[in-house]
């Protein structure tokens, strides 16, 4: 009834393959199968079992078995305590019965069975039994030592399987912490920084849902930054820094596994407690400052190891770092751009003096800088009692424009009054709103601060949203920034209109003063008192009155010229500037005196090198009599109203008739 024993060299034989079939890293549940397999035919036994002890050592779980009964033994679970391995697990040592104790009981009478214990660094991690149902034949002793070498040959599998599992679990964690690192790496976008530390997270652990939080600028709550799994509504959430878990990693810098169900009370409002059973998180740090932290859910018990939550902290401290490198780069950058517009605001604010464009530019600048819903710019009115709008951008001016605190009246009133920047989240409740209430008009969040000109209030600059928002230190500095180059370009631009008034105002008494002068001046002191009143007039630096006598012009005046340097005292008709003027009839204007030919023509013109020219014909009863021109010595373009100027003035002095033969 036994199968034959083979010798030793077939032993070792089988020895071989098997050790070459653990290195070749065959699964340890065939292994085990194949040992069983083999043990039966060198020990004579009718069945053969191998038991692995749990983790808590008091179940033995039969994982393969081979022979009569394998099919009762295969997949059995039993207590150690009470199996016939107690002794063999306790002492480490074999032991031989003559009856089997198996459950469930055998019929068969009786019989014999050898158990050898597995050893494993000097412990037990399970047995290997042989069994004999046979009343004829009973296993001898030397079976135990034959089963010794397969429990030998168990534990080195299940050593080898334990390495494998070590090993790949550190190949798998350090792939994804390579991973990790080389994408965190490459980039300074902080959104791809927070959605590279989630694809490293997940890809190496079990989970249903993943989120990092960061903390929002008042360091009072965390909001949702990049997600995994979570739905819509769960996005809106936001966790305290009050809260339980949160404040403990905050505190201790320590990530944090949950197994226990009453633990999930501390994240109750992040997710429905049906969809979990482990939570995994650690805090996201930038050398000692917090700046969030990183949660992994899982629908399964146990599902996270003591390996994963490393994984997790040494992710989290790269995360912290990249975020904070990504948060650095992006205020630079940022912090550049505003550099950079808010220069270009100040290149054009400067090279216009219209109020108007002012005002409009300003607001275009703000909206763009500080990407508001809506810009306005409230200046006071003349008695300085009222705000009125002056500019608004992203609303419907017309209804913007109702809007006219006094001072100390609503928001902006009390800006104005207080020369106080401020910053409101909910208009609607604030206090300063009631008196003038601007939320009727769409306001919900605004930036308020003062337009100054010295120690002086003229208006003040909002950035307006439409929606709550939490404007930051920066961008209030950066709006105070710009209503200070606003300020100064506002009052330019005012000066230069009140300059421009008084200007028109004077050229009009300039008017009536050459109309005066030249019905009462001698015809022979006319022509300097008119060229010189000319000069002040068309604001210019040198100007030139002449007399055409036949085909030559006669100096009859000259303002503004230098002793040392005279103009020319004649000239012939149709030479020059001049020449050109009296002999075509027609008003000339010269941008640039320098690139034009005739300049060449006007020897005091070659010397003193003006920049620009304008002259006009003189006419007494339809035929030229003479010529008086302007010289500018710094670039100018005359314009349309400044010809006509000089014209007019030319008539009302009567120049034409005073110099005419």
């Amino acid at each position: 009834p036994y199968p034959d024993i083979v010798g030793e060299r077939d032993l070792l034989s089988v020895v071989h393959e098997i050790h070459r079939a653990i290195t070749c890293g065959v699964p340890a549940l065939d292994l085990l199968q194949d040992i069983a397999s083999r043990a039966l035919t060198f020990t004579g036994a009718t069945t053969i079992a191998i038991a692995l002890r749990d983790e808590d050592e008091s179940i033995l779980r039969f994982v393969a078995a081979a022979g009569d009964r394998s099919r009762e033994l295969l997949g059995l679970h039993i207590d150690a305590e009470a199996s016939l391995a107690d002794a063999s697990l306790r002492t480490g040592l074999p032991f031989y019965f003559g009856v089997p104790d198996f459950s469930p009981p055998q019929e068969t009478g009786p019989a014999t069975s050898v158990v050898v214990p597995i050893l494993q660094q000097n412990l037990s991690i399970g047995a290997v039994f042989a069994l004999s149902d046979s009343q004829s034949d009973s296993l001898s002793a030397d079976a135990s030592d034959t089963l010794e070498l397969f429990a030998g040959l168990v534990a080195v599998a299940m050593t080898a399987d334990t390495q494998g599992r070590v090993q790949q679990r550190k190949s798998r964690e350090l792939a994804a912490l390579y991973e990790s690192a080389r994408t965190v790496s490459s980039t300074l976008n902080n959104q791809d920084v927070l959605e590279s530390v989630l694809d490293a997270v997940c890809h190496a652990s079990t989970h249903e849902t993943a989120v990092i939080f960061l903390l929002n600028d008042e360091r009072s709550h965390l909001f949702v930054a990049a997600q995994r799994g979570l739905t819509d509504e769960e996005m809106e959430i936001q966790l305290s820094v009050d809260d339980v878990l949160v404040h403990r990693m905050f505190e201790t810098g320590q990530a944090t596994i949950l197994r226990n169900t009453g633990d999930f009370e501390e994240i109750k409002d992040l997710l429905a407690s049906d969809r979990i059973r482990t939570v995994m998180a650690s805090p996201i740090r930038s050398r000692t400052e917090n700046i969030g932290i990183v949660v992994i859910v899982s629908p399964l018990p146990d599902a996270f190891t003591d390996g994963d939550l490393n994984l997790l902290t040494a992710v989290a401290s790269q995360a912290g770092i990249a975020v904070s490198n990504s948060w650095l780069y992006e205020d630079t950058t940022r912090r550049a751009e505003e550099t950079g517009k808010i220069f270009e605001m100040s290149q054009r604010l400067n090279a216009t003096l219209d109020l108007e464009s002012v005002c409009s530019y300003v607001t275009e600048s703000v909206q763009e800088l500080l990407r508001a819903d809506r810009t306005a710019l409230l200046l006071l009115d003349d008695h300085g009692e009222r705000l009125r709008v002056i500019s608004v951008r992203g609303a419907d001016a017309a209804n913007f424009a109702k809007i006219r605190p006094k001072i100390g009246e609503g928001i902006p009133g009390w800006v104005c009054e207080w020369m106080t920047p401020t910053a409101i989240a909910d208009v609607a409740a604030d206090a300063r709103n009631f008196s003038y209430p601007i939320h009727l008009e769409g306001v919900v969040s605004t930036l308020c601060v003062p337009i100054a000109v010295g120690d002086d209030v003229i208006g003040v600059l909002m950035a307006i949203s439409s929606r709550r928002r939490l404007f930051t230190v920066g961008e209030m500095e950066l709006l105070f920034t710009v209503a200070n180059q606003a300020g100064n370009a506002i009052q330019n631009s005012r000066n230069f209109q009140a300059a421009r008034r008084r200007t028109a105002r004077l050229r009009r008494y300039f008017m009536r003063l050459a109309l005066a002068l030249g019905s009462s001046l001698p015809r022979e002191q006319a022509p300097q008192l008119l060229t010189e009143l000319a000069l002040e007039v068309m604001r210019a630096d040198r100007c030139k009155l002449y007399r055409l006598d036949e085909e030559e012009l006669t100096l009859v005046a000259s303002a503004g010229f230098r002793s040392s340097i005279r103009p020319d005292a004649t000239i012939a008709n149709g030479v020059g500037f001049t020449g050109w003027v009296a002999k075509r009839s027609k008003r000339l204007v010269v941008d640039v005196v320098q690139d034009d030919p005739r300049r060449e023509d006007h020897a005091w013109v070659m010397k003193e090198r003006p920049s620009s020219y304008l002259g006009i014909p003189l006419r007494h009863r339809g035929k030229v009599v003479g010529v008086m021109e302007i010289y500018s010595m710094e670039p100018r373009k005359f314009e349309i109203e400044e010809v006509e100027l000089l014209l007019q003035f030319a008539r009302r002095s009567q120049t034409a008739e005073r110099i005419a033969g």
